[in-house]
């Protein structure tokens, strides 16, 4: 068993070198404050020992310490001390969403192999595994506004236009926004203050747009997105991880000005950037780099303040980070297993 070495310090946040050993399962990683060495918080259900390699995910866990894992045929809801556990018979899940309480959880998956958009499917459950329901119209990636009502888009076409909507866990739509595209992986993302709302408007732009009545657009940013959008904690801006050149780039998005500020984007072909964290203060992005098929490309997951680009590497190894949680005093992420 080989170790690895993960060095964490970023925007004032100083955190002790950790030693990890790679693991043949899914592990939740916790790094703490100098003087608490980070070590495996929780190695994640043993019977997903047997799922082949990329064929789970950890699609999301609460505050609280529940954690939902999907694999092909079905999701895993159990704590972080390995009681509670429920399996739910929910195939093709590819993305999730624990509301603010953690009381409930949102699925997306696919209900079909091919992968048709009209396949796309919307679920919410019980944490505790009770009260599972399916909207009936075709449905993608849900995002919490608070822990009755969440943002979606509904009745996707085969082209992967659909309805952006306010409802409620019950699947009752409660306003109408507009008109947008819904992807897998990609849908719309709810702010800090539950006022404004981001999507693919357009193939080729995301828009924000206010929840009130009417809705209005209030910025634009040009690109396709690639993977979900994350709100800065203060609500000001949001990063964006858009399609490039056989490539994606990541950028951020200053809602006030509709102007986007470059974080990363990589010189080689089929090398992807996402952004998958923020710094608590709202100042820094946290960066995964995917290396396929370039040897002189290495998976990276580094920090980089917005304003100044000073990048800090967190770890340069092929583990990636799913489920990242960036706290005032603590950095947890999972790794899925090592191959």
């Amino acid at each position: 068993m080989r170790l690895r070495l993960l060095v964490v310090a970023i925007s004032g946040l100083a955190l002790t070198p950790v030693a990890g050993s790679a693991s043949d399962r899914y592990v939740l990683w916790s790094a703490r404050t100098a003087g608490a060495p980070s070590v495996p918080a929780h190695v994640l259900p043993a019977d997903l020992d047997s799922v082949p390699q990329g064929s789970a995910i950890v699609v999301d866990r609460t505050v609280g310490g529940r954690l939902a894992v999907a694999t092909r045929d079905q999701v895993v809801l159990e704590n972080l001390d390995g009681s509670g556990r429920v399996v739910l018979p929910v195939a093709g899940v590819y993305d999730g969403r624990f509301s603010p309480d953690g009381s409930q959880l949102a699925l997306a998956s696919t209900a079909c192999e091919t992968g048709e958009l009209v396949c796309l499917k919307l679920s919410i459950v019980d944490s505790d595994g009770g009260d599972l329901r399916t909207f009936p119209k075709p449905a993608g990636t849900a995002r919490w506004f608070d822990n009755r009502t969440l943002a979606y888009v509904r009745n996707v076409g085969t082209d992967g236009i659909g309805t952006l909507v306010v409802g409620d866990a019950n699947g009752r739509v409660l306003r109408v926004l507009g008109r947008s595209l819904a992807q897998p992986y990609v849908g719309p993302a709810t702010s800090p203050n539950r006022k404004l709302v981001a999507d693919q408007c357009r193939a080729q732009l995301v828009c924000v747009r206010s929840t009130g009545v009417p809705s209005n657009v209030v910025a634009r940013f040009p690109g396709a997105l690639t993977a979900p959008s994350l709100w800065s904690p203060d609500g000001s801006r949001i990063a964006l991880t858009l399609a490039g050149n056989y490539t994606s780039r990541t950028v951020v998005g200053i809602v006030r000005t509709s102007r986007l500020k470059v974080i990363s984007s990589p010189l080689y072909i089929h090398t992807e950037d996402t952004i998958i964290g923020w710094s608590p203060d709202s100042t820094t992005v946290l960066i995964q780099r995917r290396c396929f098929g370039a040897d002189f490309c290495k998976d990276d997951v580094f920090s980089d303040v917005v304003s100044t680009h000073a990048r800090r590497r967190l770890t340069h190894d092929d583990l990636k980070w799913e489920s990242v949680r960036w706290a005032r005093a603590s950095l947890t992420y999972v790794t899925p297993p090592d191959e």
